[in-house]
C-alpha cells in the first residue's frame, strides 16, 4: 500500500516560508551531450545575499556567536563589512565572495 501526498504538510510549508529564491542565470535550459553532461562550461561566482529586514529581526541572544563569526569571515573577504551597518540598511545587500568564504558561511547553523 502506498500513499501519495498531494499538498505539502504544514511542517513543509512553514519551512518553505523561510526560504527565498534568487535567479542566478538567464538561461532556463541545459545543453547536454550524448552522455547527459552539460556542454556549457560555467565559471561559478558566489554571492552572499542578505535581506536586511529579516537579518535585523534575528534573535541576537541565540545567534550572537554566528553573527560575530559571519562578521569575522566577511572582514577577510571585504574589509569594509560590518553587520551593524547591514542592520541600518534596507532591502537586499549583495556581496561577492569566494568559494572558501561560501563554504565557511554555509557551515553556520543559525544563519
Amino acid at each position: 500500500m502506498a500513499f501519495l501526498q498531494i499538498y505539502p504538510s504544514e511542517n513543509v510549508q512553514s519551512s518553505y516560508q523561510n526560504h527565498q529564491l534568487e535567479n542566478i542565470c538567464d538561461m532556463k535550459y541545459n545543453i547536454l551531450d550524448t552522455n547527459c553532461k552539460n556542454i556549457i562550461k560555467y565559471k561559478k561566482k558566489y554571492v552572499l545575499v542578505i535581506d536586511a529586514k529579516p537579518f535585523s529581526l534575528n534573535n541576537y541572544e541565540e545567534t550572537l556567536q554566528d553573527l560575530m563569526t559571519l562578521n569575522f569571515i566577511m572582514k577577510g573577504e571585504n574589509p569594509d563589512f560590518n553587520y551593524s551597518d547591514v542592520m541600518k540598511e534596507s532591502g537586499k545587500l549583495y556581496y561577492r565572495i569566494s568559494e572558501d568564504t561560501y563554504n565557511k558561511i554555509n557551515k553556520l547553523k543559525s544563519m
